[in-house]
């Protein structure tokens, strides 16, 4: 049995998006997939590893591929509450829930950016899990079945991005997919960030040496849906 750690890279809500001046992101979420070969034992969030979060405090469940609580699931679920944009039993494309960030133009330490931008950091989520066989275990954020297809609910890194535009509120849900490319087709294969993120290598007997943390693919380096903020707000 053994333990690794995952986290998301700091991430960041422009100031502006095209003709939309940002208000907030809602409905935060990372999902990512239990490893084979292995038997989940137990994921928790680490305390003090989050920073700009409001809302639902995030907790990590596990979850089944429609994104119900489900003890027997294959994906492991950063969220607050289970309150996504989709992909779930508390999803919604247009109101406010879960994890949250409020828009206030400052960097990690609290200074003021210069372009205007809020940073904030997801919690790391800490995994354990034991091994059945000798061989490789390979952790990676969600891209089996739909989750690798572009503009999937089911997309691993999904939230609520908010903003003012022509006049009034507008709600942009948003879908990342590690590929490259701006509208990539399904059958482009995923990018490094939808590959494993560390490699664990199980030998025959004896202990297992632990596991250095290791960071999920940047949310912002893949393609992005802003379903958004393309669309919603145009002229």
């Amino acid at each position: 049995m053994f333990s690794y750690t995952l986290q998301p890279t700091v991430s960041s809500l422009p100031d502006k998006e095209s003709i939309a001046t940002t208000t907030d992101i809602q409905r935060l979420k990372i999902d990512w997939e239990i490893p084979e070969n292995t038997e989940f034992v137990g994921a928790t969030v680490v305390a003090g590893t989050s920073k700009g979060l409001v809302g639902v405090a995030p907790s990590v469940i596990r979850v089944n591929e429609a994104g119900e609580p489900d003890a027997a699931g294959t994906i492991l679920r950063l969220s607050g509450d289970n309150e996504t944009v989709g992909n779930g039993p508390k999803s919604s494309l247009n109101t406010p829930g879960g994890i949250a960030v409020e828009k206030t133009k400052t960097d990690m330490d609290g200074n003021p950016t210069a372009d205007g931008s809020t940073k904030f950091q997801l919690p790391a989520v800490e995994v354990t899990v034991k091994a059945l066989a000798e061989g490789v275990v390979t952790p990676k954020v969600r891209v089996s079945g739909d989750a690798a297809n572009y503009n999937s609910e089911t997309n691993y890194d999904t939230f609520l991005a908010r903003a003012f535009a022509l006049g009034s509120e507008q709600n942009a849900p948003t879908f990342c997919t590690p590929k490259d490319g701006k509208r990539p087709a399904n059958d482009v294969p995923v990018n490094a960030g939808g590959q494993a993120l560390a490699t664990v290598t199980i030998g025959a007997g004896g202990p297992v040496d632990p596991v250095d943390p290791v960071d999920p693919v940047d949310p912002g380096a893949g393609s992005v849906d802003l379903g958004s903020l393309g669309s919603l707000f145009q002229s």
